[in-house]
């Protein structure tokens, strides 16, 4: 089983991705698709979003991260979810 999600990681980054549920374990999560989301300030106009693959050069669309260094994690918007859905097939 598969669900939306935003990874908050230790250097800062958050990314969207589908957790693989089947596939984590106590310290491993395996995500499928991740994107790294790219938050650009535009002054006192609204702010841009820019989603980029996070394993850019990988031939499989699965990683797997070590628990530690993901700092917190959070189910996202539903308007990001339509975008992430989209970008994810490229």
């Amino acid at each position: 089983m598969n669900e939306y999600t935003v990874l908050k990681l230790l250097t800062g980054q958050d990314i969207i991705c589908m957790v693989n549920k089947t596939k984590t374990t106590e310290q491993l999560i395996e995500v499928d698709y991740p994107m790294l989301i790219i938050n650009v300030s535009k002054g006192n106009a609204a702010n841009l979003i820019y989603l980029k693959k996070y394993n850019l050069l990988s031939k499989n669309p699965s990683t797997v991260m070590r628990r530690e260094h993901i700092l917190t994690s959070y189910v996202p918007q539903l308007e990001l979810v339509v975008h992430y859905k989209i970008y994810k097939k490229y």
